[in-house]
């Protein structure tokens, strides 16, 4: 009788302490895998939703700093409207904002101006032939009748007047050494001892011409002197082809500097446009009194000066504002003033 052994259980496939696999494991890795997936989503989702403000925030503060500039823009066209519109526009240019005022939709501006300072040595000297009466020494004759009108000394020529006609009534003038000058030793001289109603001048026609778009100025050292005087004046004028161009007897047109010993400075300006008057300068240097007893006055060092009329320059600080954002934009404009009022940008920056 053949005995068969007993069947032994395999051991090849599983180790004592080793679980088996069951659905329930299966399930626990697939959930892991759907919350790694979730969590990628989110992940992704959060960061899209983080760029997104971001752009927007971005969006809406480029879209404020727009709406300032614009408004900034508008600040510097409405001072430039204000400039070319308004004949006293200097006073409000004091550094200080002339335009401070809320537009409404969150907006607001603010504009200020300052005017630049010019500089004023560049004048060019135009020759005026025996500037300090150093030339010629000599004076028009009094006799008691028909003394005469009008003379020459050197350069300058000399013309007088009297109501009454006689070598007591009409001025003395002449050249002659002074006791006072201010350049040289002589000066041209007007005298009244008796004067009723008279003047005498000096004048020069000089062979400077007008030039477009240029400042004239004439300068004079003039001394007076006497014990009484009634409606006395002294007068400086330019003239051209018989036209008046300056006249110190009009106030905006003179200034005075006093330069002691009895002496002040006279001048006088002119500015031409784009058309000036034809003609040599021509200048007068003129005393006249209605009644005057020994009454003097002395002329010395005559100047005729002229520069280019450069433009006013004006920096603008215009400042636009939408809700918080602010925006400024700084330019320098030139204001030509010749004739009617014009501006034009010459420099440009933003903030």
């Amino acid at each position: 009788m053949n005995i068969r052994p007993h069947a032994q259980p395999s051991q090849s496939s599983v180790k004592p302490g080793t679980p088996r696999k069951t659905g329930d494991s299966r399930k626990g890795g697939t959930l892991l895998l759907v919350l790694i997936v979730i969590a990628i989503g989110f992940s992704v989702t959060t960061g899209v939703l983080y760029s997104a403000l971001t752009v927007t925030r971005s969006t809406m503060l480029e879209v404020k700093r727009i709406r300032a500039k614009a408004v900034a823009e508008d600040g510097v066209r409405l001072a430039r409207f204000l400039i070319e519109s308004e004949p006293d526009w200097e006073d409000e240019l004091d550094g200080t904002p002339f335009v401070n005022t809320d537009l409404g939709d969150d907006q607001h501006l603010q504009v200020s101006g300052t005017v630049l300072p010019v500089a004023d040595d560049d004048w060019t000297s135009i020759t005026v032939q025996d500037a300090g009466f150093e030339l010629a020494s000599n004076a028009l004759s009094h006799p008691l009748f028909g003394p005469p009108s009008s003379g020459w000394f050197g350069a300058w020529r000399a013309q007088r007047y009297g109501l009454v006609n006689t070598g007591l009534t009409v001025p003395g003038i002449g050249v002659m050494p002074l006791a006072l000058t201010t350049e040289g030793n002589s000066g041209g001289y007007a005298r009244f001892l008796v004067a009723v109603d008279g003047w005498a001048r000096f004048s020069q026609e000089t062979t400077g011409e007008l030039e477009p778009n240029t400042r004239y100025r004439l300068s004079v050292d003039i001394g007076t002197a006497g014990i009484a005087a009634l409606l006395s004046d002294i007068r400086i004028r330019l003239r051209a082809d018989g036209e008046l161009l300056a006249d110190s007897s009009i106030h905006d047109c003179l200034t005075l500097l006093d330069l002691g010993a009895g002496y002040s400075t006279y001048q006088v300006e002119y500015e031409t446009d784009d058309s000036p008057p034809a003609g040599f300068i021509e200048i007068q240097l003129e005393a006249a009194s209605f009644v005057g007893l020994l009454t003097a006055a002395a002329f010395d060092h005559v100047r005729l000066e002229h520069q280019p009329i450069a433009p006013t320059l004006i920096e603008l600080v215009s400042i636009g504002q939408h809700q918080s954002e602010p925006f400024t934009v700084r330019t320098t404009i030139a204001v030509d003033d010749l004739g009617p009022t014009s501006t034009r940008v010459v420099n440009w920056a933003e903030e």
